[in-house]
């Protein structure tokens, strides 16, 4: 062994022998490293495999309407919704709200979660498609989203508004379709927005299943689609529903579907009818199928003609069949609500 290798290794064992715990420390670190190379890489986890922290809240916001049958459904479906969650407890409360007309509001729904010990809000709006209300009026009421104009309008009296079916209190605000919104919110905790009904396959199932039941001899039949939408949004609602019908078409076999947007009921005679004679000029039968949360095709109707004191005549002697269901009547209403609230955390 050379002077230099005598040294270097005499060097080392006087080190030990003085450090016991330094030398040792260095063996263990080489050891850890060692084994951190070693060590497989974990995969990260998928979107199923979510881990899921705190206590999150979920807050489904509807429309909301001055009748007292479309808030009892809504009410039976905030039931079932909260049924689920006892059952897969990924919620910490659930509160539905309304964003026009009456109570809860949402700043009322906001402050329940919050003295729940919720640390963030998901909002699921339960409306059929985006319009207004959800790109811009939503937004503003849950506190994320500022325009100038349209604070302004939220801090004045509602007395002052003047709409028939005032919220049930505090200060509200003409959104730009007329209706009175509720006072903005302003959550404490983190708030996520998700989609409308109309991404993840659940109207497109909604629609065959309507129709099926309707159905008797699927090329004898036309299907009508009763819809109610922003016409400022015209460019986002006619593809969407150009879709749905074509759709419709091609799963049920049908001959022929079109649309008719006929608000809830205020244009029907001028807009739904001539839709209903077009259709019965070419089928023995019509399904008329209402693209609503919480109303039917044959209550659209029924509200339609006894506002107007008419009655609906059968065109070319065809059978026309008004479906008596809707929307959130489906059974997968409530499993779309929690798809969507989920994928948000």
């Amino acid at each position: 062994m050379t002077t230099s290798k005598r040294v270097k290794t005499s060097f080392f064992l006087i080190l030990a022998i003085a450090f016991p715990a330094v030398s040792t420390g260095f063996a263990h670190e080489r050891t850890q490293a060692a084994r951190t190379q070693a060590a497989p890489t974990q995969a990260a986890p998928t979107q199923g495999e979510k881990t899921r922290t705190g206590k999150p809240g979920l807050l489904i916001m509807t429309h909301g309407a001055p009748t007292p049958e479309w808030n009892k459904k809504v009410k039976v479906f905030e039931e079932k919704v909260k049924k689920l969650n006892e059952t897969k407890k990924t919620f910490h409360c659930i509160v539905a709200a309304n964003l026009e007309f009456n109570s809860p509001s949402p700043q009322e729904a906001v402050a329940e979660l919050e003295l729940a010990g919720c640390d963030r809000i998901i909002v699921v709006p339960l409306f059929v498609m985006p319009g207004s209300h959800t790109i811009r009026d939503l937004p503003a009421v849950m506190g994320v989203y500022y325009s100038p104009s349209l604070r302004e309008k939220m801090m004045a009296d509602e007395s002052h508004a003047g709409h028939d079916h005032a919220p049930s209190q505090g200060h509200s605000a003409r959104n730009r379709t007329g209706c009175i919104l509720h006072q903005a919110a302003r959550p404490k905790v983190p708030v996520t927005i998700t989609h409308t009904m109309e991404e993840g396959g659940f109207l497109e199932r909604y629609l065959a299943d309507e129709v099926t039941a309707l159905s008797q001899n699927p090329s004898e039949e036309s299907v009508l689609l009763l819809v109610h939408g922003d016409a400022g949004y015209a460019g986002v609602l006619d593809p969407l529903m150009q879709h749905l019908a074509d759709r419709v078409v091609e799963e049920t076999q049908v001959a022929a579907a079109e649309r008719a947007n006929c608000q809830v009921g205020q244009s029907y005679l001028q807009n739904a009818i001539p839709a209903i004679n077009r259709l019965a000029g070419r089928s023995k039968r019509v399904l008329v199928i209402g693209m609503y949360v919480a109303s039917s095709a044959k209550e659209i109707h029924q509200r339609a003609m006894g506002r107007n004191g008419e009655e609906v005549s059968k065109p070319f002697g065809v059978n026309i069949r008004f479906s008596e269901n809707d929307i959130i009547t489906h059974p997968q209403a409530v499993t779309w609500v929690f798809q969507s609230a989920e994928g948000a955390l």
